[in-house]
């Protein structure tokens, strides 16, 4: 080999090799970010109807699970009913923080009180971003005779001496159970004017029971 053939092998060496050394084969790997850690609520059911329960008697619980879906601490701060006169009642109230993947139980009670429908919101307030209060729909309905009198009241007015003048009452229940008339009394001051005719011909012995809707009268006379 002649000399000059040597000089371009050597000069062609040096330049492949210093362009290799200088090369990078894996470029820089950039640090991910880190994950978000936030609560997430769940509230089931979010509506309840208790239905029809006997008013004065009978009392229903329900159970409202509040769960922590997410991966932060769930802080439930508040929970309240909305009507402060309503039949229902918070009983178990889980205020606090509920970790990730756990759940609560809150207990509302419902007792009516007569023949009525009730309705309430209870709102349950906490740190979820998305959902700071979730509201729970509650309803409700008392079973229950209702008396009504008619008249209530009643003047007689001016009776001539020797006269007498007849009053009928009505009693009738505008509820929905049947009203039992245990007992039936009069008061009247001295000299006692003021009797009652006799009603069992008609509606029978005590105690007498009136069906929702109907009605029964009684007689009272005045003599003077």
């Amino acid at each position: 080999m002649s000399t000059w053939n040597k000089i371009i092998f050597s000069t062609l060496f040096f330049i492949i090799s210093g362009c290799t050394s200088d090369y990078k084969i894996s470029p820089d790997i950039e640090e991910s970010e880190p994950g978000i850690t936030a609560p997430e609520i769940e509230v089931d059911p979010t509506h309840h109807s208790y239905g029809a329960l006997s008013a004065g008697s009978e009392t229903q619980d329900v159970i409202i699970n509040i769960g922590n879906i997410g991966n932060g601490e769930l802080n439930i701060s508040d929970i309240y009913l909305h009507s402060s006169t309503s039949n229902f009642t918070i009983t178990a109230s889980p205020v606090g923080i509920v970790d990730s993947l756990n759940s609560v139980e809150l207990i509302v009670s419902y007792s009516p009180g007569t023949y009525e429908n009730n309705y309430e919101t209870i709102s349950i307030v906490s740190n979820d971003e998305d959902e700071p209060i979730v509201n729970v729909s509650l309803d409700g309905s008392g079973d229950a005779p209702v008396i009504i009198i008619t008249p209530d009241y009643h003047d007689f007015g001016k009776v001539y001496l020797g006269c007498d003048d007849t009053l009928s009452i009505e009693v009738g229940n505008i509820g929905n159970s049947n009203l039992i008339i245990s007992d039936i009394e009069f008061f009247a001051s001295v000299p006692v004017d003021f009797s009652m005719q006799n009603y069992e011909s008609s509606w029978g012995i005590l105690p007498i029971t009136i069906a929702p809707g109907d009605v029964i009268d009684f007689s009272m006379d005045y003599i003077v």
